[in-house]
């Protein structure tokens, strides 16, 4: 019965954003619950898929630890923004509307461009990123190799003999 009650007071209309965020905080047992569930259809590595049949307990299964989905919370914030959006567009008059539209504009227009100053003359690098060799590195040897030992690797590599097999 308390799980109802704050499923209710988070569905209602009246509550700003951050009082219903408050609210839904007190229970934190359930929030965590609600946040580890599988709500979207993805695979997660390393772990084995379960066959999934229409049975009644379904939704205990798709609980895991390992998973943090917060898609209530956003979808609860997108939904207060839209609605706030909408309300204000609605209460407003158009001609003040569009007087707004056309100080935005203007605004727009006044906004200076950020120019480099010190970019001209050759006096800074211009230079394209090769996306492939972003984050490339030079390997890093792992182990030392004994000069003898290294000396054998590009003998039996290049088919050279060594000069100690060619003295007598």
């Amino acid at each position: 019965m308390h799980c109802f009650s704050l499923f209710q007071a988070f569905v209602q209309v009246d509550r700003s954003t951050v009082a219903q965020i408050k609210h839904v905080l007190q229970d934190k047992e359930r929030l965590v619950k609600r946040s580890q569930l599988k709500r979207s259809v993805y695979r997660v590595l390393g772990k084995r898929e379960e066959a999934e049949d229409g049975s009644h307990d379904s939704h205990l299964r798709s609980h895991d630890e390992e998973i943090y989905d917060e898609d209530d919370f956003y979808h609860q914030l997108l939904k207060d923004l839209i609605e706030r959006k909408m309300n204000h567009a609605e209460s407003a008059d158009p001609v003040v509307m569009g007087r707004q539209w056309m100080a935005l504009q203007k605004l727009r227009s006044k906004v200076k461009k950020k120019v480099d100053t010190k970019a001209s003359k050759g006096r800074k690098i211009r230079y394209d990123v090769h996306p492939k060799l972003v984050g490339f590195m030079a390997p890093v040897e792992q182990g030392e190799m004994s000069h003898s030992a290294r000396n054998d690797l590009f003998v039996s590599l290049f088919g050279a003999h060594s000069q100690q097999t060619l003295k007598p």
